[in-house]
């Protein structure tokens, strides 16, 4: 919001015209690791402006992770090319829902985050 060219009042208005607000009850159709529901609109922007709270070493995995292959990437070789000292920081954002397993080992941006950062 500090760079953006809305300031926060008008870009509120700007969604609740758009049927973003909190109070719009129309909803979208989310896919997640193969179950659809039933989104507002707000709940989904939500979950997209929350990529700004994620911590500078979530960032900075979500970075490494867009160069890797589609198909994913072994996630504690993730791990070890990071440097990390355990695998929480990938655990996490798979409980997030930015990043999830193909197999329960492979890791690839979750296609819900816009894929590439």
């Amino acid at each position: 919001m500090e760079t953006g060219i809305l300031k926060p009042l008008p870009l509120l208005n700007k969604l609740k015209t758009e049927k973003a607000a909190l109070d719009v009850t129309d909803t979208i159709d989310i896919t997640k690791d193969g179950r659809s529901r039933k989104e507002t609109y707000y709940d989904h922007i939500h979950t997209l402006f929350s990529l700004y709270q994620l911590s500078n070493a979530e960032t900075d995995v979500m970075r490494n992770l867009s160069l890797a292959p589609l198909t994913g990437i072994p996630g504690r070789l993730l791990a070890n090319w990071l440097k990390l000292c355990d695998m929480n920081i990938i655990n996490g954002l798979i409980e997030k829902g930015f990043v999830q397993t193909v197999d329960g080992r492979t890791v690839t941006l979750h296609p819900g985050t816009g894929g590439r950062l």
